[in-house]
This record gives C-alpha cells, structure tokens and sequence, in this order.
C-alpha cells in the first residue's frame, strides 16, 4: 500500500502531459523505448550517460551538433519507478540545458509512464515539457501503446499523439506507431515510426528502425507538406557484465528542404 501511494503522489506531481517536433521529437524516435521485459529483479539504481555526434548540413552551412544526456533511475522489478536526466544540448555552438524527470508504473497487463521537464537558457529547446503514455495486452503477445507529448517554445505550443501497436516475443519486440502533431498557429503534421529490439543471446541486444513523415526537425520552418523527411537508425547493446552495459549507435536523416543530419552515438548504463 505504501508504494501504491509514493506512485500516486509522484504521478499527480508531474502528470501534464503530451509530445513536440524539432530535433527533440527526431530524438525521441530515434530512442528505444523501455521494454517491460521479464528479468530478475536485484538492482535499486542505474546511472547512465548517452552522447551523440552529428554532423549536419542546412543548406550550404555545415557544422556539429553534440548531445549528452546524464540519467540516474531509482528501479523497482527492473522498471524505472523513478528518474531524472540533465541534457546538454549544443548545436553549432548555442549551448541549452534540459531537466526531466518520469516514472514507470507496471500493473497488470501494461504499464503507465509520464515526464515533465523544462529547458534552461533556451535559444531553441523547450521551456516546458510534458509527457504521458499508456501500454495495455490486447491480445496474447500483442500491446496497444498510446503516447501523448506537449512542448512549450517561444514560438508556441506544440501537441502530439502517436498511438501504436507493439508485439513481444520473449526478450524481443517490434512496434509501429502513427503520430500527428498540432503544431501552434501552423498546420498539422504526420509521421510514422518502425522499430524492432532483438536480443539474440544473453549479451548481445540487437535494435534499429525508421521514421518517415513530415517535420521531423522543423529546422527550416514550412507548410508540413514542405517538410518531409525520414531517419535511419540501428545500434546495438553489449551486456559486459550484469551490471554494466555499452551500446553504440548510428543514424541518418534528411528533411526537405535541405537538412542533412549524420549521427553516431555511444551509452554507458550502471547498475547496483
């Protein structure tokens, strides 16, 4: 009863909650979700720390951009009961701060999971975000997933909805989502993402997928129609022992009308 009520409590502290475009949205679609998989319940925290290189092109300008994302999870059965990240962004040298913070809450047949966070010295972060997302068994090994997100910037408001299904398969999974974000004194746009995680032995994890759609970054902006684009993504996990985990990545995007964007990125994640 007592961790019922610390779930409650945190849950009504930072339940807003829905998603947005510009390179955060890319990222986020780019990003594994965390699978609700069946393991040994041991470990009470991990840390971690996650860092992307990117090159990108906007036309005839080029030049860097570099993520890092510093996360520490209180876990309860393996799933993140509590977290919190600190996320440097740098983009052709303009540096901005992010702070988050979110729970995951297993119950039968799904789980609940929401964050709320808000950007520091934003020159084109967000100043508040929200997040709120669902997963419930429809039937047998497949889930229906439903994800909603909010974004304040100093140009408005940005809402998405991106319901999807998701098929589980022992320690593996493959799922689709369809989004539409209503974007602020501009019109609608829609993506679509395919993602696959495949764990072939004990010490190796497989994943990657695609994004198609429309403003995925929103770097120039234009009618939705105007911003088409797609990412690849693939990476893999290495389980070094059981408590330490490194995984490397990759991933390529284009949007109309000339944004390029070539990533490689690298994750460290501690347990104890």
């Amino acid at each position: 009863m007592k961790k019922i009520i610390i779930y409650v409590v945190f849950f009504l502290c930072i339940t807003w909650l829905s998603f947005a475009d510009q390179a955060e949205t890319a990222r986020e679609e780019i990003s594994r979700r965390e699978p609700i998989l069946e393991k040994e319940a041991e470990d009470l925290f991990r840390i971690s720390s996650y860092e992307e290189y990117s090159w990108v092109q906007v036309g005839s300008r080029k030049g860097y951009w570099n993520l890092l994302v510093n996360h520490i999870a209180y876990l309860n059965q393996n799933i993140p009961a509590a977290y919190f990240d600190f996320t440097i962004h740098d983009r052709l040298k303009e540096i901005d701060y992010t702070f988050d913070a979110g729970t995951y809450l297993k119950f039968k047949n799904g789980y609940f999971h929401s964050e709320a966070g808000f950007g520091e010295d934003v020159d084109y972060i967000y100043k508040f975000k929200a997040l709120a997302e669902i997963e419930h068994k429809l039937i047998g090994n497949l889930n229906a997933n439903i994800d909603t997100r909010y974004r304040h910037y100093d140009t408005g408001a940005v809402y998405i909805l991106s319901p999807g299904l998701v098929y589980y398969f022992g320690n593996n999974y493959i799922s689709a989502d369809y989004g539409i974000s209503f974007t602020e004194k501009r019109d609608t746009a829609q993506f679509g993402t395919l993602r696959t995680f495949f764990s072939p032995t004990d010490y190796l994890q497989l994943w990657g997928g695609v994004s198609l759609g429309e403003r995925l970054y929103d770097i120039i902006p234009r009618k939705s129609e105007k911003q088409k684009g797609y990412i690849f993504f693939a990476g893999t996990d290495l389980i070094i022992s059981k408590h330490i985990k490194f995984s490397a990545g990759f991933s390529y995007a284009e949007e109309e009308p000339s944004f390029i964007k070539r990533s490689i990125n690298f994750q460290v994640d501690i347990s104890f």
